[in-house]
């Protein structure tokens, strides 16, 4: 088992009543015990939606939660704190001391939200703002009005992950609603992408920009197919265009419909480009589930469905900055299960770029070159023999990747899986690696993971609670 979570990164000198639980924040309803160890309540006038209860210390005492500003490390203050194993007086990679103080693979703090109906919370996606200390994830929440989805987006510090800002949405549906992932702009904006349904029945592309303060910029209802059309990724250019990933319910004329993978260009202000790019094979089912961008070229994984045996492939392409499109990969093994897809996608900037997903209910892997040349292909499965799904890859600076996803998931009884999370070297070597079973011992999965500059990987997705539904649940390593 790897190390335990650092404790809080916060110094204060007046410690105020310190809490373990929320259970003992009673001076209001719902009281929340914070990471920072202090209670606070809810609060419509915060960002947070939360505000720092009167028995907090005087630092904080009555202000919103995550208007503090970023919080401060103990790593880099020239004492071997607790749980540290170094401190040069530095946060610089390359030296002798890590620059998060601790050992790679070592868990630097988790996080668990759990949304205000008690219900089912989960987050997908995930983007680092390489501006600041912060990063977004992206997901949905049970509905206190409806008891459906809503999506969900964000945003928290990077030191200690505590909650910056909170935004949820219904479609006019008030359906099963998602954000699905997250991208940064230049500019330091969010745009997250998801699936609204609507009251015909029907779903819609959802891509909305919020400001890092948390205001909406604008929305954008993407219905041209007039079917069910979902984005499941996002990612932006260097040239500045969105690009979203997903799926439509294609007419084929004759009365029938399929699904084609559905990707397609947005300028700055959400304005389309171009006609979505439908890429598929009529009379199947045909998924796009992540994007990526290698300068001004685009990649895009999922699931491809092969027309002579009926079987899906794992599919990665990548499209040249003219919009043609530069290659594609359809991956097959021996299937069990019926199961092959891409889900996530990672780039080096330099080229190379890595599918993360499930083949023949194995984990796989695979790093591409700048051609579409197969590097390396890796794949793992756990001891229990089950379905196991990476679900991202992030590349380290040294070649080495993270992945995450699952192992050993089951559906008979009570479902059941854990988080996993690796560090593989160029050279196919294991590093370090952590597998999370939640005190429920049911279903928890890392869904995302992107890297900080500082060495260390924000892992997300989302655990069972006794006793409840499943949480957010997030997690930060040290690589």
């Amino acid at each position: 088992m790897l190390a335990l979570a650092l404790a809080s990164s916060t110094c204060l000198r007046n410690p105020g009543f310190v809490c373990e639980d929320d259970a003992e924040c009673v001076s209001a309803p719902d009281g929340v015990c914070t990471s920072a160890g202090h209670c606070a309540y809810p609060d419509d006038e915060c960002p947070s939606g939360l505000r720092f209860g009167e028995s907090a210390p005087e630092s904080l005492a009555n202000d919103c939660v995550g208007e503090q500003g970023p919080p401060t490390s103990l790593c880099g203050n020239g004492v071997v704190d607790e749980l540290e194993t170094c401190d040069d007086r530095n946060r610089v990679a390359g030296d002798a001391c890590h620059p998060q103080c601790v050992e790679p693979g070592t868990v630097l703090w988790t996080m668990r939200w759990d949304g205000e109906a008690h219900g089912e919370d989960k987050a997908f996606g995930i983007a680092i703002d390489p501006a600041s200390a912060t990063f977004y994830i992206a997901g949905f929440t049970t509905s206190v009005v409806t008891d459906g989805q809503d999506t969900l987006v964000q945003r928290r510090w990077i030191e200690n992950g505590e909650l910056i800002w909170s935004r949820s949405t219904g479609g006019d549906a008030r359906g099963d609603d998602t954000a699905e992932n997250v991208a940064i702009d230049a500019a330091g904006d969010v745009l997250a992408t998801g699936v609204v349904f609507t009251e015909a029945g029907t779903a819609d592309v959802w891509l909305r920009k919020y400001g890092a303060d948390g205001e909406e910029r604008w929305t954008v209802i993407d219905d041209d197919m007039g079917g069910v059309e979902r984005g499941d990724g996002v990612a932006v250019t260097a040239s500045g265009d969105i690009v979203v990933v997903g799926s439509a319910h294609v007419d084929r004329g004759d009365g029938t419909f399929d699904a084609d993978a559905w990707i397609r260009r947005y300028d700055g202000a959400g304005v389309p480009l171009a006609p979505p790019l439908l890429h598929g094979n009529p009379g199947v089912h045909d998924h796009g589930l992540d994007a990526a961008v290698d300068g001004d070229d685009v990649l895009a994984t999922g699931r491809m469905t092969d027309t002579t045996d009926g079987e899906y492939r794992v599919w990665t392409a990548r499209w040249g900055s003219d919009g043609m499109l530069a290659w594609e990969d359809l991956a097959t093994a021996e299937l069990v299960g019926n199961e092959a897809r891409g889900v996530g996608l990672g780039c080096d900037g330099q080229g190379n770029c890595a599918t993360a997903g499930v083949l023949s209910n194995d984990i796989w892997v695979r790093v591409y070159g700048l051609d579409g040349t197969p590097v390396t292909t890796i794949v793992e499965h756990g001891p229990g023999e089950m379905h196991d799904e990476a679900a991202d890859v992030a590349f380290v600076g040294d070649g080495s990747i993270v992945v995450v996803g699952f192992m050993d998931y089951a559906t008979e009884g009570f479902a059941t899986g854990d988080c996993w999370i690796i560090r593989i070297a160029a050279d196919g070597t294991h590093l370090w690696e952590d597998r999370y079973d939640g005190p429920a011992h049911e279903v928890d999965k890392a869904l995302s993971v992107e890297l900080t500059d500082d060495l260390s990987a924000i892992v997300a997705g989302y655990e069972t609670v006794p006793g409840q539904a499943r949480d957010v649940w997030i997690r930060r390593y040290a690589i």
